[in-house]
């Protein structure tokens, strides 16, 4: 009785061990964005100087990367509602 206690113990523990994504959320007119984020994928994530140089990504391009998501899912991207 003592090692399946003992084996119980150790395994949750374990399973809190990992890392939890991070919640960032932002608030754009009346849509609410939610995005759970890696803490190493967005230390690793290249920085965005707003006033020293322009957006990373055009609004042309975060279309298209959009569509390619949708497209990978099986949905038909002209259904698509962007507002």
């Amino acid at each position: 009785m003592k090692k399946i206690l003992l084996v119980t113990l150790l395994s949750w523990g374990s399973a809190w061990a990992g890392t939890f994504p991070l919640e960032l959320i932002e608030q754009f007119d009346e849509a609410r964005v939610v995005a759970f984020i890696d803490k190493a994928e967005l230390e690793n994530s290249p920085v965005w100087r707003p006033l020293d140089q322009p957006p990373p990504l055009t609004v042309a391009a975060a279309l298209e990367r959009l569509a390619a998501f949708v497209r990978q899912r099986g949905e038909d991207p002209a259904k698509l509602k962007v507002a």
